[in-house]
């Protein structure tokens, strides 16, 4: 198979290579230096250098014991890797964050086990029709009950965005639930997090007939011919902005009931 690696940036050709091996690298994962493949484990290969860079021994968090592929999910981001893996069904499990560039462990976390690894979702797609973008309307839906975390990508903490504390959001949304067991784990950066929680909720919000873009400060939010559209993530300073984010806020608070 050849493998095609884009710059993000302008979308011209980075590298490209054949590969041939049986169990080619995952396209979802790594970055423009750094292919990752999945397999019963998970290892890495820096694209212009032969040889595996560093491979993750998965039973090394679950106290020695062989972690298969059905016992954990990854996402990565442009810098790290992300594990969510179960260490027995029911059992504790761990959240780990590992340097792509040499597989050394970031930060670790712990959570509470079900019957399958949470799966991890990356927040940060410029997509405004992608996956993450998605992933957060779906948790804040319901798809998953209470049964989601949002956790700071840089040091594996447990976040809440600003907007999921409003009164209104709390009444019609569904929130992360503490005592439920994790299904989904949502990676980010606090400003990632932060935009795209209140844009989620705020266009749920409207879908409910609760909000209105006469509610919401006109620097928040775009007008084409005359209709009113809340920003994408492509148009990044305003849909990342502080500015932004308050003022869509303030028409959360300002809902009735």
């Amino acid at each position: 198979m050849t493998e095609v690696v884009l710059d993000p940036e302008n979308g011209e050709i980075a590298f490209s290579s054949e590969i041939f091996s049986k169990n080619p690298p995952d396209p979802e994962l790594g970055n423009t230096e750094t292919r990752i493949t999945v397999q019963d484990g998970v290892s890495a290969q820096i694209r212009e250098e032969s040889g595996e860079s560093w491979t993750a021994d998965l039973g090394a968090w679950c106290g020695g014991t062989d972690a298969s592929a059905a016992d954990f999910t990854l996402a990565s981001d442009a810098e790290r890797l992300y594990l969510s893996i179960l260490c027995g069904s029911g059992a504790d499990g761990r959240l780990v964050a590992l340097s792509l560039e040499t597989g050394e462990m970031v930060w670790e976390g712990f959570f509470d086990g079900g019957e399958a690894a949470p799966e991890v979702f990356i927040v940060d797609s410029t997509d405004p029709d992608g996956p993450e973008r998605d992933i957060v309307q779906r948790v804040l839906q319901g798809e998953f009950s209470g049964g989601y975390r949002y956790v700071e990508s840089g040091d594996g903490n447990p976040y809440t965005p600003e907007s999921l504390t409003v009164a209104p959001v709390i009444q019609h949304l569904s929130l992360p639930e503490e005592n439920e067991i994790p299904k989904v784990f949502l990676m980010g950066t606090e400003t990632n997090l932060e935009a795209f929680a209140v844009h989620g909720a705020a266009s749920l919000l409207m879908d409910q007939g609760l909000l209105t873009f006469d509610a919401i400060d006109d620097v928040a939010y775009a007008e084409e011919n005359g209709v009113p559209r809340f920003y994408t993530p492509m148009e990044d300073v305003q849909f990342f902005s502080d500015v932004t984010r308050n003022g869509i806020v303030d028409a959360l608070r300002s809902i009735e009931g």
